[in-house]
């Protein structure tokens, strides 16, 4: 199998301003999955890329995998929190030490990860998480609902259609 550089890979630029701007945009994946015409530019299939999201903001919820960042990681962070936040996400970050470079990367077919994403993002938009971050420690609800929308333009930037 080919793998793709998705840090040089082509990919649509995204921002969403809100928990629905990030809906609107799942529901013309759908359509455009729909049609036949949606395609990737990245590795990851369209419903891999859905789950891992959802995966992501469900962790807030339901708990993060076992473990902490390393120190340097935590650092990092703590130091560029504001641009993690409001800044677009770069491709090809892997975590240190984890198979895969990240959790939540399971296959899956377009309809199940779509309806996990959708119910993420639902759930997302009404509720603050009630678990801190590994990483970031405790976030406020507007300031999870930020990270989660940059990772979500991220991945749904390597998704596009015949007709984009």
């Amino acid at each position: 199998m080919f793998v793709v550089n998705t840090k040089t890979a082509p990919r649509r630029v995204l921002s969403f301003r809100s928990v629905d701007d990030a809906l609107a945009e799942v529901a013309k994946l759908k359509t455009t999955h729909d049609a036949g015409a949606l395609r990737t530019t990245g590795n990851w299939s369209p419903g891999r890329n859905f789950g891992h999201i959802a995966g992501w903001i469900n962790f807030g919820y339901e708990g993060y995998p076992p473990g902490r960042p390393p120190f340097f990681v935590r650092w990092i962070i703590k130091v560029f929190k504001r641009k993690f936040l409001f800044a677009p996400a770069k491709p090809g970050f892997n975590l240190p030490g984890i198979d895969g470079g990240t959790f939540a990367r399971d296959e899956m077919d377009f309809g199940t990860g779509y309806h996990r994403l959708v119910a993420a993002f639902t759930r997302m938009k009404s509720t603050p998480p009630t678990h801190d971050s590994p990483a970031f420690g405790p976030l406020s609800h507007e300031e999870f609902q930020n990270l989660h929308l940059r990772h979500a333009e991220l991945h749904l930037g390597f998704l596009t259609g015949d007709r984009e």
